[in-house]
């Protein structure tokens, strides 16, 4: 496009075109300068990336590969560095538990045969991911700020005392393209993060309404990987301002990882999530095909994601853009990525609400005598408790607190293709406040949901929408989870 656009204001383009000019109306000469300037604008619009990994913990691997992995695809595709923004606990890579120290892994064949072997540079996708925001700097409201382009904001955290950040956020104007992605846990309209509060659906749906409406991009695409993604979206965001998202699952069912159980139990843990781990590779087959767009990928990523069922929100008709317009940047800066072979069906799939007992389960298959054995198995058999305890706690507050509309509270839902566009799943009337103190009264009597117990968050919201106050939740979370 630059090469065109250079012709197009060359010289002898111009000239060409003067014997014409007496036979121009005012208005075509008018209109040409105008498309002139339009292709000129678009040769020179910037395309922003913001990358996040909303979790730490060894056993959460997958989310941070996940991210690096996505930033290794931008930066191999040309889009520059000062224009890609990576957020990441950063804990991973030189955890003990890591049998590599000092990379992180995103897929099986890139696995060694044993512990302590090396990793290959093209492997090796910790290698050059940037760390613009780690540890205790990763957190809702810094995203929404970095997302939003609130650099006052952004300079004054990364000015505190300790602050693992360095102040970056997205810089678009009108006329630039930003993609972002995310990868962790969520719940009912929420996602989490290591540091500080969920990121509630309300939240992220008023932040993109904002940047919408102070025209802070041409299109902005949202990839979301998390449980129950879908509610983050369905009911809650607009067609019509220039966002397309697509989610890892439905508004109420579980997201997986895959490629679990490689080389044994040696890693102990989910090396990718299935939904982030197909669209990378079809995009590292695709994307720097011109006529490649967010409909083909959509149509892989539904077809390859079998675990669970992928949504999209939002304005649909940008699915006819090519993806390159997102995610190319410079020709001349780009690196033609080895194409992605096709992933072994072999290696395990897990659902996000179990990785912690995986991760336990393959703790105990890697002890090598019994000291080792004896502590892993307690470990196992404290989080088969504790699971036990969340649905023991989270079904006797619902009963308590919602009397003779708790069996409907407590219903499961069985997911299927409508159901990413249902007004049963959709939280556009749910009352947003209600819904965090509830969580906030729940939490502090029976603890913070984990990876497992996220599950049961969407009870709160329902009890919200059956007008139980959060006041009965608090009093009969007390009495349940004193016990």
């Amino acid at each position: 496009t630059l090469a065109s656009s250079a012709t197009l204001f060359s010289p002898c383009a111009v000239i060409s075109l003067c014997f014409l000019l007496p036979t121009y109306s005012w208005f075509t000469m008018a209109l040409r300068a105008a498309t002139l300037m339009s292709l000129a604008s678009s040769a020179t619009a910037a395309k922003w990336a913001l990358l996040a990994a909303g979790s730490n913990s060894y056993f959460n691997y997958r989310h941070q590969a996940d991210i690096c992995h996505a930033y290794q695809l931008m930066k191999s595709h040309g889009i520059p560095d000062e224009n890609i923004i990576v957020m990441h606990f950063d804990d991973i890579a030189n955890d003990p538990e890591n049998p590599f120290p000092g990379t992180l892994i995103n897929y099986p064949s890139c696995v060694p045969a044993a512990a302590g072997d090396p990793v290959s540079d093209e492997c090796n996708v910790y290698l050059g991911c940037p760390k613009d925001y780690t540890g205790a700097t990763v957190t809702a409201e810094n995203f929404l700020a970095v997302m939003s382009g609130d650099e006052e904001k952004m300079t004054s955290v990364c000015a505190q005392d300790g602050a693992t950040c360095n102040g970056k956020v997205i810089k678009a104007t009108a006329d630039d393209e930003i993609f972002v992605n995310f990868s962790d846990h969520g719940g009912t309209g929420l996602i989490a993060f290591p540091a500080g509060n969920y990121l509630m659906a309300d939240d992220l749906v008023n932040a993109l309404k904002g940047m919408a409406a102070s025209n802070s991009f041409d299109q902005l695409v949202f990839y979301l990987e998390a449980c129950e993604s879908g509610s983050m979206f369905n009911g809650l965001l607009p067609d019509n301002i220039n966002i397309y998202t697509t989610t890892a699952s439905t508004p109420f069912e579980s997201s997986y990882g895959c490629d679990c159980d490689v080389a044994g139990p040696m890693m102990g843990t989910c090396l990718n999530d299935c939904y982030s781990i197909n669209w990378m590779m079809d995009v590292q087959n695709h994307t720097l095909i011109g006529d490649y767009t967010f409909e083909d990928d959509y149509d892989l990523i539904l077809k390859e994601t079998t675990m669970s069922s992928v949504c999209q929100y939002g304005d649909l008709s940008i699915k006819d853009e090519q993806m390159s317009k997102f995610l190319r940047g410079s020709v001349a800066a780009a690196v033609t990525a080895k194409p992605a072979s096709a992933r072994s069906g072999k290696y395990a799939s897990v659902s996000s609400r179990d990785n912690t007992l995986f991760h336990l389960e393959k703790k105990m298959e890697m002890a090598t005598n019994e000291v080792e054995k004896a502590a892993a198995v307690a470990k196992y058999m404290k989080e088969r408790k504790a699971r036990n305890d969340a649905v023991e706690h989270i079904t006797a507050v619902v009963k308590m607190s919602a009397g003779d509309k708790a069996d409907d509270i407590m219903a499961p839902q069985t997911p299927d293709p409508t159901t990413c566009y249902s007004e049963a799943t959709s939280l556009a009337s749910l009352d947003f406040d209600c819904y965090r103190e509830m969580i906030s009264v729940y939490e502090a009597e029976c603890g913070k949901f984990t990876d497992f117990s996220l599950q049961f968050a969407g009870k709160l919201a329902k009890m919200c929408q059956a007008g139980v106050p959060p006041s009965s939740v608090a009093v009969n979370a007390k009495i349940v989870c004193s016990q």
